[in-house]
């Protein structure tokens, strides 16, 4: 591999020890990595201040008020954990739920077990946005809604 790149960026899952045989043939750089990463450099985004910007433009500019999150593993540091202290100072919603996938890790299978128990709840309860830790379960939340009927982004914004 090292004849043919000049480096990896990772921005998803890869075991310590893979890193580390990549890392001595190329350099790496990792997306929201360990800050104690040894193989790699780390690049890190300001999530609390995305999260924050995110739901501001929900409730400003789609009137969005009732949230619901489906938060990424709890080790990263995705926009959907960075959700919760900045949602505290947002006059106004109200969080319907936080879903944790560490089961299912942060994929689109992951996006749609957080909407079947979401989906289980009394409907009084829906959420009006659903913020998702990545693409990949905002896809995965998006499919599970319109399986069940619910018009995405009409009845609720993924």
């Amino acid at each position: 591999m090292s004849a043919k790149v000049d480096g990896l960026l990772i921005a998803e899952g890869i075991d310590v020890e893979h890193m580390a045989r990549l890392a001595s043939r190329l350099p790496v750089a990792v997306v929201s990595g360990s800050p104690d990463e040894r193989y790699a450099d780390v690049v890190h985004a300001d999530n609390r201040a995305g999260a924050s910007a995110l739901v501001r433009h929900l409730i400003e500019l789609h009137g969005r008020s009732r949230l619901f999150f489906v938060a990424g593993r709890a080790r990263r540091r995705t926009p959907a954990n960075g959700a919760r202290p900045s949602m505290r100072s947002l006059p106004g919603i109200r969080t319907c739920g936080w879903r944790d996938p560490s089961r299912a890790g942060s994929s689109a299978a992951s996006g749609q077990l957080a909407m079947r128990e979401l989906l289980a709840a009394p409907r009084s309860e829906m959420p009006d946005a659903i913020v998702c830790a990545n693409d990949q379960m905002a896809i995965g939340a998006m499919r599970e809604l319109q399986a069940a009927g619910i018009r995405v982004p009409r009845q609720t914004s993924p």
